[in-house]
């Protein structure tokens, strides 16, 4: 689980998140990837100027590994992939936002997925989403119950989410 956080959001967003599926013929070869940009996002430097501000922030142990890396000079790319036959392109942006919240500091992420987006936004507001049906009977379930326990470790009042159509 993240490190708590206790700073709001930054009035931007600070990463872009994308997931994507490549669907051939049949479901069990599917292939997953998930990646997010966190512009000005430094590795190493000097310290942001205000919490989720551009600046060094150090990858983390639960970023390093399920992802790769690039540094360049505008930001840090990260990537992965998830295989399975469970394999879609929601639980790939799910992927991308699990990953996301590891980083320390306040997460404002931004994403291409409107669905995606309003489930985050319940899940901040309190409300339970599992009243009805457990996690494990629910599609993606275990993402979701992963992202809802890294939200509530890092802090609701620290995560944003924002949809942006067609960002990517």
């Amino acid at each position: 689980v993240p490190m708590p956080c206790y700073a709001p959001p930054p009035p931007e967003a600070n990463v872009y998140t994308d997931g994507s599926l490549k669907q051939p013929r049949f479901q069990a070869w599917a292939m997953g990837g998930f990646g997010l940009w966190w512009p000005g996002r430094q590795i190493a430097g000097p310290k942001p100027a205000y919490p989720g501000g551009p600046g060094k922030k150090p990858i983390q142990p639960g970023e390093a590994e399920c992802t790769s890396h690039v540094q360049h000079t505008k930001g840090l790319g990260l990537w992965g992939s998830l295989p399975g036959a469970r394999a879609s392109s929601t639980r790939t942006e799910l992927a991308a936002a699990v990953v996301s919240l590891q980083a320390l500091g306040p997460v404002f992420l931004a994403t291409d997925s409107e669905s995606f987006a309003k489930r985050v936004n319940r899940i901040l507001a309190g409300e339970d989403l599992t009243a009805h049906k457990p996690w494990s009977l629910q599609k993606d379930g275990d993402l979701w119950e992963m992202f809802t326990r890294a939200a509530r470790a890092k802090g609701y009042g620290s995560i944003k989410i924002m949809w942006v159509k067609g960002h990517a």
